[in-house]
């Protein structure tokens, strides 16, 4: 993981506007990148992810960086990056759903965590469980 990636995954984090799903694309993504959505459903090991990276580029989270051959599928597909330099807009999770402060603090944490154990494996190693 590249020191931009990390600041802003930590600055994402920190301000809370991101839901779980997107949480966890996002934190594979900056592990990852560049990289494409079949490819970053493969190293996460989460089926939704590439779902999530258009709603993370709306957000201003992540960028399209080119594209090449995906690894997973062997078609020209898009490639994925963060970009750490964006405004973010902030995104408000409808309320019924909103986690409590504790819930994501706990959620914050075991994903750091995993993170920083990830940069000492192989790429394609990582994974969340949620």
């Amino acid at each position: 993981m590249n020191s931009n990636s990390l600041r802003a995954w930590t600055r994402f984090r920190d301000d809370g506007r991101l839901t779980a799903a997107r949480l966890r694309a996002f934190g594979g993504l900056c592990v990852h990148a560049p990289c494409t959505g079949q490819e970053l459903v493969r190293a996460i090991n989460y089926p939704g992810a590439w779902k999530r990276l258009s709603e993370l580029e709306q957000q201003r989270f992540v960028i399209r960086s080119g594209v090449r051959t995906c690894g997973v599928t062997g078609e020209t597909a898009t490639l994925w990056d963060v970009d750490p330099d964006a405004d973010p807009i902030e995104y408000v999770k409808p309320e019924s759903t909103r986690l409590t402060l504790a819930q994501r603090v706990e959620e914050l944490e075991r994903i750091v965590n995993e993170l920083r154990s990830a940069s000492h494996k192989q790429p394609g190693q990582m994974t969340f469980d949620f």
